[in-house]
């Protein structure tokens, strides 16, 4: 099928540390392209999102030279390459994948960063617009879709709570806005 975007599960035996998107690279065969956009999870379970797929055949993520993540003791962790058969599309409509930094339980929508980073995909050119709501009002971000059909948004510092993020941006004519994104800051939460 065609994506504009998809995620790895990838496991480690153990705890790790100092895992970020840096440490991951993708290899392709016949010319197919992507990046890593963000890494989420904690502990020893993380999922890696991948996006601005050009092209078609297969993709393999596995630890860049130089990956410095390591277990409690200080060993550098090992990861077997796992490989995807995909077919890139041009993401058009605006798709929030994650946010930075996923602290304690992977995948539940709480963070204990109080300035998360949001990535995404979207037509490439356009400006994405994050809107979300605070005691203050409704507040925005924006952001330029990159070539590749990524973007990131730094949101500004926020106070505990549940928040709900949605991004939009302009396509043929129409505004287009996405699914929102649920999450909630919780800076006492247990960020192991």
């Amino acid at each position: 099928p065609t994506v504009a975007s998809f995620t790895y599960a990838v496991g480690f035996s153990e705890t790790v540390a100092n895992v970020t998107a840096n440490d991951f690279v993708l290899t392709g065969t016949n010319g197919v392209t992507a990046e890593v956009t963000s890494v989420t999870g904690s502990g020893g379970s993380y999922v890696v999102t991948v996006a601005g797929i050009q092209g078609s055949g297969t993709l393999s993520l596995g630890l860049a030279p130089g990956s410095d993540i390591a277990d409690l003791a200080g060993n550098l962790a090992t990861l077997t390459p796992a490989t995807r058969d995909v077919t890139g599309v041009a993401p058009v409509l605006p798709v929030i994948t994650a946010y930075s930094v996923d602290t304690g339980v992977q995948g539940d929508g709480i963070t204990a960063d109080p300035t998360p980073t949001l990535s995404g995909i979207g037509l490439a050119g356009a400006t994405v617009t994050v809107a979300y709501a605070t005691a203050l009002g409704l507040q925005t971000a924006t952001a330029t879709v990159a070539a590749n059909g990524t973007w990131s948004v730094d949101v500004p510092a926020l106070a505990d709570g549940a928040y709900s993020f949605t991004a939009s941006l302009t396509a043929n004519g129409s505004v287009v806005t996405s699914q929102p994104l649920a999450l909630t800051i919780d800076t006492t939460a247990d960020a192991g």
